[in-house]
């Protein structure tokens, strides 16, 4: 879901670029065949807190406490989202701030990169705050 989003977005400010990433070609989506970097994220996020979280909530599952339906989703996020919230927050701070291993052959270098980055109409920003902030239940609450 996430992607597709970003997707769409992405294509949307590359919509009038004159160049081979304008419009569609700016995103492309397909399957990941090295995983490495996800992966790494999610084991620190089970090492950080979140296993406890998956396995409290496959307990109430798995034990018949949790019934599928409206209100106990609404009760549980109203319950859980803030300090889920937080737990999370922590763990993107550890992820962003841990140490990238150092090349065996030294500093990596890039060969033919090029810098892609292009300049947007910020009125086209205001356009996608608006059309995605009320389907995010994230967007502009703060962390407390």
């Amino acid at each position: 879901m996430e992607n597709t989003i970003i997707g769409t977005i992405q294509q949307f400010f590359r919509w009038y670029d004159a160049n081979d990433f304008a419009e569609s070609a700016s995103f492309l989506q397909s399957e990941s065949s090295g995983n490495q970097c996800i992966e790494s994220w999610w084991s620190k996020f089970r090492d950080g807190g979140g296993g406890w979280w998956i396995n409290l909530f496959k307990d109430l599952r798995d034990s018949g406490l949790y019934r599928d339906d409206y209100l106990t989703k609404e009760y549980l996020t109203f319950c859980f989202l803030p300090i889920l919230r937080q737990e999370l927050h922590l763990v993107v701070e550890l992820w962003n701030t841990h140490n990238i291993q150092r090349q065996k052959r030294g500093e990596v270098e890039v060969y033919g990169s090029h810098n892609y980055l292009v300049d947007v109409n910020i009125e086209d920003v205001s356009a996608c705050k608006e059309m995605y902030a009320e389907n995010c239940q994230d967007y502009s609450e703060g962390v407390t």
